[in-house]
């Protein structure tokens, strides 16, 4: 069975010609972990020709990684592709996220930071019991609201409070990824994190460099993990605050 059967053989004559290049319709298979067999879809997105060729080159285009399969009009096949999840931090040059007690007072806010147009870069937030706990104390999002998605087998699964809680943190993670069309924002914690990169769904790691050391707390990588190679993509500097924004990509074997 492929992912996407071919239409039947269309006359020339049956449609005008198109006057730009015709697009292909990329079928995204139910799950993300193989190229092709499975019958379930659950969502299509349109790119231009261009795109699916750079695509089959190994480019990612928009901000999401090759995956899968699809089989087009013309019988060719053509990889496919998904959002990208971002860990994305705030941590000390030691490599905590939260201090020894839980706290979060040493991390300033920076005016120069646009947090309206980071906000905007996601789809949605996906994040633990912990961090939900934190961003309910703190009085919720800073930016845009965003769907949030929150991992835990201790609360109870349901929608509620303006979040949607699971218990299978990595099936509902692979379920988004294939879902949606904008990077997917991991913002914690690391106990998460560290779950979700067994899982090999970890896609980037952005970290906001606070300078201080917090000498201990709750670790940006807790220990258990597996190894995870990153290339560094981008980096900020804010003087006001002295944060240094990092952007890696995973690096896959």
């Amino acid at each position: 069975m492929t992912c996407a059967p071919s239409s039947p053989t269309r006359s020339a004559t049956s449609r005008p010609r198109p006057s730009v290049e015709p697009v292909i319709r990329i079928v995204r298979p139910a799950s993300g972990r193989s190229v092709c067999g499975e019958p379930a879809v659950q969502a299509t997105a349109v790119i231009t020709r261009e795109a699916a060729t750079m695509c089959v080159r190994g480019i990612v285009r928009d901000d999401r990684p090759v995956c899968g399969a699809l089989r087009t009009e013309s019988g060719a096949w053509y990889k496919t592709l998904m959002a990208r999840l971002i860990y994305s931090v705030a941590a000390s040059l030691d490599a905590f996220i939260a201090g020894p007690q839980g706290d979060y007072d040493w991390i300033p806010m920076d005016p120069d930071i646009d947090f309206v147009e980071m906000y905007r870069s996601f789809s949605r937030i996906v994040m633990g019991r912990v961090s939900w706990e934190v961003y309910q104390a703190s009085g919720g999002s800073p930016g845009p609201q965003l769907p949030i998605t929150v991992c835990s087998r201790s609360l109870p699964e349901g929608t509620r409070d303006g979040a949607t809680f699971v218990h299978d943190a990595a099936a509902r993670v692979a379920e988004l990824k294939q879902r949606d069309d904008k990077p997917i924002w991991l913002w914690g914690g690391g106990v998460l994190f560290r779950e979700l990169a067994r899982e090999g769904l970890v896609d980037g790691v952005q970290v906001a460099v606070v300078p201080i050391l917090l000498g201990g707390g709750l670790p940006l990588y807790p220990p258990g993990g597996p190894r995870l190679p990153l290339r560094l993509t981008k980096q900020q500097h804010y003087p006001k605050s002295g944060i240094v924004v990092l952007d890696y990509d995973v690096v896959r074997a």
